[in-house]
């Protein structure tokens, strides 16, 4: 294993860095300084199997898609865009209609990160880190965030966060990567997909969660015995419906270690997280004035957080990241060859 570092651009008299970590001659894992994101996920005899920027202008242009980028502070919705922590009152901006989405305007993606490279005897890790400040119509508190990408020497890819904060936030990260196993632009239809999940949360027509569970065993959503994504997202399940495709938060049995698996005739991805939830979205809706060639369904996102709009949702878990407290949490995402 080997990686190598170049220049690609620069953001706001900021250099941005390609790092690429090599396996061997023909297979390896791209990673960008802006948004400590993953670009390309190279593999020998198949080619890219993640959707991905050609530029930072590209990047640029086309921030809505959020390939492969670390999300946050807070990944999905907040509705409102406020909440409140021990009874105090925060205000975010609105992004998405009346909404915060993704960390807003000034989210993690659109943040340049410094970075440092770890060479193991059967790993390679790069370590993001950025420092996080409070400011007007954002998050309260000063933090210290770190996301650290392993490429093993199997070809793994592990995801490590750890933060800490001067005072009392709120905190969920996640990556936006889109998984197509084709490799090439036809759509993940041909892709089987398994979860460990009887329920998805529903949401209203902002997709913003009601509150309420759906039980989706036996329905056209039940993906816990495997099932053909095309028959999934050609279903008239309401879900469906509403969402022209998947745009759904599965919540986690953790009945199993592998949480997530999807599968094409080549190649078999296992996703393993602690998070409480995976965030599926089958790339439902392709921007009309957008600049890449992308054609419906080429890629499935796989979000692995905790629920959205947690802090606002009695019974969704707990994102509060309390004054000097340590945030960790890890995603592993395992690619075989069949």
């Amino acid at each position: 294993m080997n990686y190598t570092k170049k220049i690609i651009g620069n953001y706001k008299n900021e250099d941005i860095y390609d790092i690429r970590i090599s396996l061997d001659s023909s297979t390896y894992v791209s990673f960008w300084s802006l948004g400590a994101r993953i670009n390309e996920f190279y593999i020998e005899g198949i080619g890219n199997i993640i959707l991905g920027y050609h530029s930072v202008e590209e990047l640029l242009a086309n921030r809505s898609y959020f390939f492969g980028a670390t999300i946050g502070r807070v990944g999905g919705r907040i509705s409102n865009a406020s909440f409140n922590i021990d009874g105090k009152s925060y205000n975010l901006d609105k992004n998405d209609g009346n909404n915060h989405l993704h960390g807003g305007d000034k989210g993690f993606d659109l943040r340049n990160w410094d970075f440092d490279i770890e060479e193991n005897k059967d790993n390679i890790k790069i370590i993001f880190s950025l420092e996080d400040k409070t400011e007007s119509n954002y998050y309260p508190a000063n933090m210290k965030v770190r996301v650290t990408h392993t490429i093993t020497d199997e070809g793994d890819w592990i995801i490590d966060y750890y933060a800490t904060s001067d005072a009392d936030t709120i905190f969920n990260p996640t990556n936006h990567v889109y998984f197509n196993l084709n490799a090439n632009k036809n759509p993940i239809t041909n892709h089987y997909l398994r979860v460990d999940s009887n329920y998805i949360l529903e949401t209203d027509e902002d997709l913003i969660p009601t509150g309420k569970k759906i039980d989706i065993r036996s329905s056209d959503l039940d993906f816990s015995k495997g099932k053909n994504l095309g028959e999934a997202l050609e279903s008239q399940d309401p879900e469906i419906v509403k969402n022209s495709g998947l745009d759904t938060a599965f919540i986690l049995n953790k009945d199993e270690e592998i949480s997530l698996n999807l599968r094409n005739d080549r190649l078999s991805l296992d996703v393993i997280t602690d998070r409480d939830s995976l965030i599926l979205y089958s790339l439902n809706k392709i921007d009309s004035n957008s600049s890449m060639d992308l054609v419906k369904n080429q890629g499935i996102a796989i979000e692995a957080q905790q629920l959205p709009d947690a802090i606002n949702q009695r019974y969704f878990g707990n994102i509060i990241l309390r004054k000097d407290q340590e945030f960790k949490c890890e995603t592993k995402y395992k690619v075989r060859k069949i």
